[in-house]
């Protein structure tokens, strides 16, 4: 949105805001990324998540380039409405196995009992 105004003597002042709209109704889940990336010993994951109730759980499914399941963290509970930080890895699979160095894929799921919204992103892994 652009704001324009114009003061007594007539100058102008322009100001540009940008701001996103989401409906209320429903889940709304963004900005997800994993800090740091790359990473060598952990990464934390982080989203802004709005919209949540108490039935909202979240999955975050780590795989390889290839599309493996290496990763998987079940019936994580939201730690509240708004930014989420605090969901690290320590870059191990479930076998407890230290990952190779190399690109991975991660997927964050968001579900409550009506909906359920996936991101997809990229990790990198560099020791």
């Amino acid at each position: 949105m652009k704001l324009e105004a114009w003061d007594n003597l007539n100058n102008p002042s322009v100001e540009e805001i940008s701001f996103r709209i989401a409906d209320s109704d429903g889940l709304v889940l963004r900005d997800v990324v994993n800090f740091p990336n790359p990473f060598q010993n952990e990464t934390n994951f982080t989203f802004q998540l709005l919209g949540s109730d108490v039935g909202t759980e979240i999955e975050i499914k780590i795989y390889t380039i290839t599309g493996r399941l290496i990763k998987a963290f079940d019936n994580l509970i939201p730690l509240s409405d708004g930014y989420n930080y605090d969901y690290p890895w320590d870059g191990r699979d479930d076998d407890g196995d230290v990952v190779a160095n190399g690109v991975y894929i991660y997927k964050l799921i968001i579900r409550n009992n009506s909906e359920q919204m996936e991101v997809i992103e990229k990790l990198v892994v560099l020791r």
